[in-house]
């Protein structure tokens, strides 16, 4: 079965002033072919984004089976591992400046 390939045309507006309102130019090219491309995600991204995916529903930490929270503790183990900090809580120079608690 052979793939079908279709080719579109873009648009492309270019604005020749600063003004949002201006006068617009339109140019159209064709014959292009947009390919999604996958880049890799650092290690670190991907725990933060597991960890924080693990929380949902929850409720804070007050509805987590066991088995969530060993998940939860690994994924954080696993973090602390990747710090480039080697000992963060006696780096006292990283922490200077103004904290905003929420």
């Amino acid at each position: 079965m052979a793939a079908e390939f279709a080719t579109s045309a873009w648009r492309v507006r270019a604005v020749t002033s600063d003004d949002e309102w201006g006068t617009e130019k339109e140019e159209v090219y064709g014959g292009g072919v947009a390919v999604e491309e996958k880049v890799a995600e650092p290690e670190t991204e991907r725990l933060k984004k597991a960890l924080v995916g693990s929380f949902y529903g929850t409720n804070r930490g007050l509805k987590a089976t066991s088995e969530t929270r060993a998940e939860i503790v690994e994924l954080i183990t696993q973090l602390e591992a990747k710090n480039p900090t080697p000992a963060p809580t006696d780096a006292l120079t990283l922490l200077n400046g103004k904290w905003i608690l929420a």
